[in-house]
């Protein structure tokens, strides 16, 4: 099975099950801390309604570039979780920081300056960024993170989009 999502070129969800457990095991005994982000294009349909499927690849493709760009330390992990949905794993032995840099991700995004649809609020396209760091240890399952992570995410775009929402490791699980 292919480890890498043909249009994006980043990892796919497949792979990011198979490398959770790897990391998890042979972190298991560590002090380490696993960020897990999930990010969302912002009001997505809309650009797909106006400019076509093929422009929304692009868009993906350019997000997904901006995204794998920005995460560039060879043990972190970029992924298409699907649709216009991506996803990170990063190890890390400061979560705050590593946090409060993972929600930058939304200032590289929005400086790509792609115009968004007449319909959408925003001008340019943007992304919901959400962000949960547990201790590795802390962790019984890639469920659990992705579901905190997850969570954020949503809070993100009931709070306006645009913008991250970082769950602190003592908030969660």
């Amino acid at each position: 099975m292919s480890t890498t999502d043909s249009l994006t070129n980043v990892y796919n969800r497949h792979y990011l099950n198979e490398v959770f457990e790897h990391k998890f095991k042979a972190l298991k005994e560590t002090d380490n801390y696993l960020t897990f982000f999930i990010l969302d294009i912002d009001h997505f349909k809309l650009y797909n309604d106006q400019f076509g499927h093929v422009k929304g690849n692009e868009v993906l493709q350019k997000v997904a570039q901006t995204v794998r760009d920005y995460i560039k330390r060879q043990e972190d992990l970029v992924f298409r979780l699907g649709g216009e949905e991506f996803g990170g794993l990063l190890v890390t032995d400061n979560p705050g920081e590593t946090s409060l840099w993972v929600s930058k991700l939304t200032e590289a995004v929005e400086q790509l300056q792609i115009t968004h649809a007449d319909a959408s609020p925003q001008k340019v396209i943007t992304i919901s960024i959400g962000v949960f760091s547990a201790k590795v240890k802390d962790i019984d399952s890639m469920t659990a993170l992705y579901s905190v992570a997850d969570n954020a995410l949503y809070q993100a775009k009931n709070q306006g989009r645009n913008q991250a929402v970082i769950i602190k490791p003592q908030d969660a699980l």
